[in-house]
């Protein structure tokens, strides 16, 4: 998975590799600089290396795509939540929506409502040429068998991830201009492939929301699990 998003990072043809109304047009260098700021800032602060646990409890959004990318890199694995699930196993640390309502964790959380922009500030200060290419050259090294995530108890590996990837591709095949329109909150792991997958085609657009961020014509709607899972 490392790779794949380090190669549309890096080879691609369009306007932006993501638009939502919460960050509007996210282009594709923006989107890998501040998922290598994220990262750093992890990996320095909180230690987070490689068989760390991340929790992710927040809509599918954006900045979760910023974050899960960034726990990959750094050879860790996310475990998404629910305030009906929690952990179950051992988290280096949390994203949150905020930290309103949640209980004494015993990990660092990290409220995207208060604490996203100092985050980002953090990892900035740490963005040096040397540490970026450092935080790509170990994610591409990461193998294949390296724990991705766990859904729902369920242990992905990339390489599980990647077949995934290739899956869905096969099925909405990239083109220029073509834009996904992601209208679920829900951050299943098949909502989530449209993500990566369109991250790493280089071509194609995915929107968060739905209404006026649809494209027209070269749009493709999601609007549920079942229209991913058919």
């Amino acid at each position: 998975m490392n790779r794949l998003l380090l190669h549309g990072a890096r080879y691609h043809d369009r306007k932006a590799v993501f638009v939502s109304r919460e960050l509007g047009e996210t282009p594709d260098w923006r989107a890998d600089r501040l998922s290598i700021r994220v990262a750093l800032a992890l990996r320095e602060d909180l230690a987070v290396g490689p068989g760390d646990l991340v929790a992710l409890l927040m809509p599918l959004s954006v900045r979760w795509a910023l974050v899960e990318r960034a726990v990959w890199g750094l050879g860790a694995a996310t475990l998404p939540v629910s305030p009906e699930s929690w952990f179950g196993r051992p988290v280096k640390a949390m994203f949150a929506s905020s930290e309103e309502g949640l209980p004494n964790l015993g990990v660092p959380v990290v409220a995207l409502d208060c604490d996203w922009d100092a985050l980002l500030d953090r990892g900035g200060v740490l963005d040096t040429p040397e540490r970026a290419s450092s935080f790509r050259a170990a994610a591409r090294h990461t193998l294949p068998e390296t724990v991705c995530s766990i859904e729902s108890g369920v242990e992905l590996r990339h390489e599980d991830w990647v077949r995934r990837i290739g899956s869905f591709l096969e099925r909405f095949p990239p083109e220029r201009g073509r834009r996904n329109v992601l209208a679920i909150a829900e951050p299943h792991d098949l909502a989530r492939a449209v993500l990566y997958a369109g991250w790493a085609d280089g071509f194609t657009t995915v929107a968060l929301g739905s209404g006026d961020l649809d494209g027209g014509s070269a749009c493709r709607r999601f609007a549920n699990l079942a229209d991913l899972s058919a």
